[in-house]
């Protein structure tokens, strides 16, 4: 049996993180924006792989980074997955609050009102 590509493993990470269908938007964007980027991108969403720390918790480190950083349009995307990969409600919000002492109340306020669009929203694509 043969070894899954980098790129093979990247798209199996962002269909168990957005879904089947928000996926393939996602890489259809990436696509029109550099045929690169796409490729890069996916590549290296294969560190989801990487059994060192579960999917979840993957989840959740991004959530923080992309909160302190303010990049909301990637957090709303980044909740999904979070959930999808099998991160509660509470324990997204906790990491928010946490992320308020290092990235900024403002920043962690903003996260919230995303995330709380993504909660009132979220249906599991099957």
């Amino acid at each position: 049996m043969t070894e899954m590509s980098r790129y093979e493993q990247g798209l199996g990470v962002f269909e168990r993180l957005w879904g089947k269908s928000r996926a393939e938007k996602v890489e259809k964007m990436l696509e029109g924006f550099s045929p690169g980027m796409r490729q890069y991108v996916i590549e290296a969403m294969s560190v989801y792989t990487n059994p060192a720390l579960e999917p979840k918790i993957r989840s959740l480190c991004t959530i923080s980074a992309l909160t302190v950083l303010g990049r909301s349009e990637e957090l709303r995307m980044h909740v999904i997955g979070a959930l999808n990969n099998g991160a509660t409600k509470e324990e997204i919000q906790e990491v928010l609050t946490q992320m308020a002492l290092y990235g900024g109340i403002p920043f962690a306020i903003g996260a919230f009102s995303v995330a709380g669009k993504v909660f009132a929203d979220y249906k599991p694509e099957k």
